[in-house]
Protein backbone atom coordinates (compact mmCIF):
# COMPACT_ATOMS: atom_id res chain seq x y z
CA UNK A 1 0.00 0.00 0.00
CA UNK A 2 2.62 2.19 1.18
CA UNK A 3 4.57 1.56 -2.11
CA UNK A 4 1.60 2.45 -4.82
CA UNK A 5 1.10 6.25 -2.64
CA UNK A 6 4.59 6.63 -3.52
CA UNK A 7 6.09 6.65 0.28
CA UNK A 8 9.01 4.54 -0.35
CA UNK A 9 10.78 6.78 -2.87
CA UNK A 10 13.77 7.71 -1.10
CA UNK A 11 15.22 10.42 -2.89
CA UNK A 12 12.81 12.66 -4.36
CA UNK A 13 14.47 14.84 -7.29
CA UNK A 14 11.57 17.22 -8.38
CA UNK A 15 12.01 20.85 -7.22
CA UNK A 16 8.30 21.89 -5.53
CA UNK A 17 8.16 24.47 -2.95
CA UNK A 18 5.01 22.64 -1.78
CA UNK A 19 6.85 19.76 -0.84
CA UNK A 20 9.26 20.23 2.91
CA UNK A 21 11.06 16.86 2.29
CA UNK A 22 13.22 16.37 -0.96
CA UNK A 23 16.35 16.34 -2.24
CA UNK A 24 16.59 20.37 -2.82
CA UNK A 25 15.49 21.44 1.23
CA UNK A 26 17.62 19.33 2.67
CA UNK A 27 20.75 20.52 0.61
CA UNK A 28 19.70 24.09 1.20
CA UNK A 29 18.91 23.79 4.81
CA UNK A 30 22.23 21.86 5.27
CA UNK A 31 24.17 24.65 3.69
CA UNK A 32 22.96 27.27 6.13
CA UNK A 33 23.66 24.29 8.76
CA UNK A 34 27.58 23.77 8.07
CA UNK A 35 27.54 28.27 7.45
CA UNK A 36 26.01 28.59 11.08
CA UNK A 37 29.04 26.01 12.65
CA UNK A 38 31.85 27.78 10.48
CA UNK A 39 31.05 31.16 11.09
CA UNK A 40 29.74 31.08 14.83
CA UNK A 41 31.32 28.42 16.63
CA UNK A 42 33.56 29.04 19.62
CA UNK A 43 36.16 26.20 18.24
CA UNK A 44 36.89 27.65 14.77
CA UNK A 45 37.04 31.18 16.21
CA UNK A 46 39.65 29.68 18.72
CA UNK A 47 41.86 28.49 16.08
CA UNK A 48 41.80 31.39 13.84
CA UNK A 49 42.42 34.03 15.85
CA UNK A 50 45.87 32.75 17.09
CA UNK A 51 47.18 32.74 14.24
CA UNK A 52 50.36 34.65 13.30
CA UNK A 53 48.99 35.36 9.69
CA UNK A 54 46.26 35.83 8.11
CA UNK A 55 46.66 33.74 4.68
CA UNK A 56 47.67 31.02 7.50
CA UNK A 57 44.43 31.13 9.57
CA UNK A 58 42.72 30.90 6.07
CA UNK A 59 44.49 27.64 5.03
CA UNK A 60 43.92 26.21 8.51
CA UNK A 61 39.92 26.85 8.03
CA UNK A 62 40.03 26.10 4.28
CA UNK A 63 42.13 22.33 5.52
CA UNK A 64 39.25 21.67 8.18
CA UNK A 65 36.50 22.33 6.00
CA UNK A 66 37.81 20.22 3.79
CA UNK A 67 38.25 17.19 6.53
CA UNK A 68 35.18 17.70 8.47
CA UNK A 69 33.05 17.59 5.18
CA UNK A 70 33.05 13.85 4.24
CA UNK A 71 32.87 13.54 7.74
CA UNK A 72 29.47 15.15 7.92
CA UNK A 73 28.74 13.21 4.89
Amino acid sequence: MAGEMGKLNLVNLKFDLTDRYNIWSGLIGGLFLFLSYFGADQSQVGRTLPGSLLQKSRLGLIFNGILKIPMQL
